[in-house]
């Protein structure tokens, strides 16, 4: 299923006067990998189906949301939430098969449904968000200084991706992928921002066309 890339609202950086927009992956929900529901027969696991994820830098630090179609918590409790992360001198790592050849990466942080984990000897904890009585968000934080030297990209070029697994290894147990066959940086490339300016410039227009229209009926 197609992926869609879109750049959020630009915040501005309280005291700091800084700018910068976190980058939004929207997945359409119940698109799990065909070789996974190959063999998995049945009905897949919902907290396995990504359906949002986001990346954002902020003063050296990395903010990562992630929505799911179920519970993270309350389904079964095997399962892998996977973080490859390309810091300059990513490759794929036998994703091919899965029609995932541009998942680029270099280092990786697998969080379980314990949501504790280790990333370079620096603890890491994810916190579980609940949505109308569903818990099916989690978001996680890191430093830039936590990744070890050798990077040859900008941090704000890091390219992320995010998959999940079952917990029963192999690559038949990846389940989705968030973007699909890509990555995806904490920073909009040009043609982001482009595409961002032009949706403010639509949305803009269609509240102006709205005023106008308001205003007419109650002429």
């Amino acid at each position: 299923m197609r992926k869609f890339l879109i750049a959020a609202a630009i915040l501005a950086g309280l005291g700091a006067g800084t700018a910068h927009a976190a980058v939004i992956v929207h997945d359409d929900p119940n698109d799990f990998i065909q070789n996974y529901r190959d063999h998995h027969p049945g009905t897949p696991d919902a907290s396995l189906d990504i359906t949002s994820f986001s990346v954002d830098l902020i003063n050296g630090t990395f903010l990562l949301d992630a929505i799911f179609a179920g519970s993270i918590i309350d389904g079964p409790a095997l399962g892998d939430f996977v973080l490859g992360v390309n810091t300059g001198s990513g490759t794929n790592h036998g994703f091919d098969a899965l029609g995932a050849g541009n998942v680029l990466f270099d280092k990786v942080i697998v969080l379980g449904k314990t949501f504790q984990t280790t990333f370079n000897g620096h603890p890491l904890t994810a916190t579980p968000i609940t949505n109308n009585g569903v818990t099916n968000e989690f978001r996680l934080s890191f430093n830039v200084a936590d990744f070890p030297p050798g990077a040859t990209l900008d941090p704000s070029h890091f390219g992320f991706n995010l998959w999940t697994r079952d917990g029963t290894g192999g690559i038949n147990s990846i389940a989705d992928f968030a973007p699909n066959n890509a990555t995806i940086s904490a920073i909009p490339e040009p043609t982001g921002w482009a595409l961002m300016i032009t949706g403010f410039g639509l949305a803009g227009a269609t509240l102006r066309g709205r005023r106008k229209s308001a205003a007419a009926r109650l002429a």
